[in-house]
């Protein structure tokens, strides 16, 4: 955010809805697939950079009409002692650039898997390969995308969430915590 012409501290700016949408239209139609994808988890996972760039597919499981991802570890719980919700990802037909299920479907079918990690993306340099491709991204001069980085979609979507009413992160995870009892 610049205020009086100026930016404070450092760090990154949070990229707006309207922006992560156009974020991911833009991912959709370039040929890196993996950028996609990464935003659409990033903005959804709510997570660190380094964490959703180390996502494993067998942290996935299919639950009738959703994906559910169980991250076992992250920063702030490196040895997954205390545990962290888990999280549930819908289709969205309706908008098919903002569609995980669509996205790591293409994500899939677009690369070998030879000698595979069990990561979902192809190697860790992801998060740099990313924010690269992010600060190429042009918002016709309404946003000084060189401040944009993969911490900005996790800082967009809290914001985003913030501003609904009635919900904040902690009330949504603790009314998933209660449904999956």
């Amino acid at each position: 955010m610049i205020r009086n012409g100026q930016r404070p501290g450092e760090g990154s700016d949070r990229l707006s809805a309207d922006q992560w949408q156009h974020v991911c239209g833009l991912a959709a139609v370039s040929d890196f697939f993996d950028a996609w994808l990464f935003i659409i988890l990033g903005w959804n996972l709510m997570s660190r950079a380094g964490t959703t760039a180390g996502v494993r597919y067998s942290w996935l499981s299919w639950d009738v009409d959703h994906i559910v991802i169980d991250i076992p570890c992250h920063k702030g719980d490196p040895t997954g002692e205390t545990g962290q919700p888990m999280k549930s990802l819908y289709a969205n037909p309706l908008k098919p650039s903002l569609c995980f299920f669509l996205a790591l479907g293409v994500s899939i079918l677009s690369r070998s898997f030879e000698g595979g990690t069990g990561l979902i993306f192809a190697t860790h340099a992801t998060e740099s390969s990313f924010n690269d491709w992010l600060r190429k991204v042009s918002f016709n001069g309404t946003h000084n995308s060189s401040h944009l980085t993969a911490h900005s979609t996790r800082k967009g979507a809290a914001s985003y969430l913030s501003s609904l009413p009635g919900c904040s992160s902690r009330a949504c995870d603790r009314k998933q915590k209660e449904e999956t009892k």
